[in-house]
């Protein structure tokens, strides 16, 4: 026999398919149209991960650790996806073999910035009769447009009335009204329909039941010129690539302009070879980035040292022999040598920085 059972009704009454419905308020939030993963899921996942963790560390790790530590991974940043910032994320902070309470806020912002919040405020209209429907194809650059159900459980409330919360870029209006709330009967649907003239900027519409006390924010996000919402983070990290990009432009245009005036900067490390032994020399051939028109004078200065006490006794002067200076100077380079003694003590790596100079 064919179920007609109206979806909206199934809604009301499964946790599960209510917090699917709500995974939608995240997917808002977020550019990239991947799947959302459910809280079950996460915490599942994370349940695993956590519980095997410790054995994993032990070398003891099992298929069900694996799993979940592949399906945690991609929710996370390739260059942070580790076993121990996996853990940092989705474990228990006092122990790590329990899930933490905050596993799937965790993973929502981490993918949707402060999504979290609108995806509990979801959660709640459902417990109490309210469901929204909206998605990518209802959320577009300059439009706006969700629906609002209204079904109540328990047959105390015929209606119940709304309004809407929106920042001064926007204009909002429910369908077939120019009023700024409405009463939904008893089971009704009504339609909240929004614009904007500004597609860079990152708005909000705020939808609010007329007790005060249920509130929900859903983010509406930025839209570039091709009409394809912007990741505000990833904009963030991009924003910020370009800058350290244009400040290591600048530096080298300072360098290029110092070389032109007759500076060169740089630094050498010293090798360290064979057995420590009194005044031992070492050389390295340091070649200039662009050639001198007459030979400059340089200056060394030591940057790091590494040393290590090898005598019965300490001693003051057990790292007292140590010399660097530069030769063999010429339009193209020259020499770094290091001189050392041993007395009471082994130099195991050293580096010097050096200034050419020719004006």
């Amino acid at each position: 026999m064919k179920n007609n059972f109206p979806l909206a009704l199934v809604l009301f009454f499964s946790p599960v398919l209510q917090a699917q419905v709500c995974s939608d308020v995240i997917a808002l939030a977020r550019a990239s149209s991947g799947t959302v993963l459910d809280e079950r899921t996460i915490e599942s996942h994370a349940s695993n991960f956590c519980n095997n963790f410790e054995l994993y560390k032990k070398r003891k790790g099992n298929s069900s650790f694996g799993v979940a530590y592949e399906a945690l991974a991609l929710t996370m940043d390739s260059k942070s996806s580790s076993v121990d910032q996996i853990a940092s994320k989705y474990c228990s902070a006092s122990n790590h073999s329990l899930r933490s309470d905050h596993s799937y806020k965790n993973y929502v912002n981490s993918i949707a910035d402060g999504a979290f919040d609108a995806y509990k405020s979801c959660l709640k209209f459902a417990s109490n009769d309210v469901t929204f429907d909206f998605n990518r194809k209802t959320v577009k650059a300059e439009e706006f447009s969700v629906r609002v159900t209204y079904r109540s459980s328990g047959g105390k409330n015929s209606s119940a009335k709304f309004g809407f919360d929106i920042p001064k870029t926007i204009n909002c209006s429910w369908k077939n009204t120019k009023e700024e709330s409405v009463t939904i009967t008893d089971v009704g649907t009504k339609t909240l329909k929004c614009n904007r003239k500004n597609r860079n900027e990152k708005d909000w519409v705020g939808i609010v039941r007329d007790d005060g006390i249920q509130a929900m924010t859903v983010t509406w996000m930025r839209f570039n010129k091709d009409g394809d919402p912007v990741d505000t983070i990833e904009d963030l990290k991009t924003s910020f690539n370009a800058k350290i990009d244009t400040v290591k432009s600048e530096l080298k245009s300072l360098e290029d302009r110092l070389s032109e005036q007759g500076v060169q900067t740089g630094s050498v490390d010293i090798p360290r070879k064979g057995r420590c032994r009194n005044d031992v020399r070492h050389n390295v051939r340091v070649d200039f980035a662009k050639a001198f028109s007459k030979p400059p004078t340089v200056m060394l200065s030591l940057r790091k040292i590494k040393a290590k006490h090898t005598g019965s006794s300490a001693s003051i002067n057990a790292f007292n022999h140590l010399e660097i200076y530069a030769s063999n100077i010429d339009l193209k380079g020259f020499t770094a040598n290091w001189q050392r003694g041993c007395w009471g003590g082994d130099v195991t790596s050293s580096a010097a920085s050096w200034v050419a100079i020719a004006l």
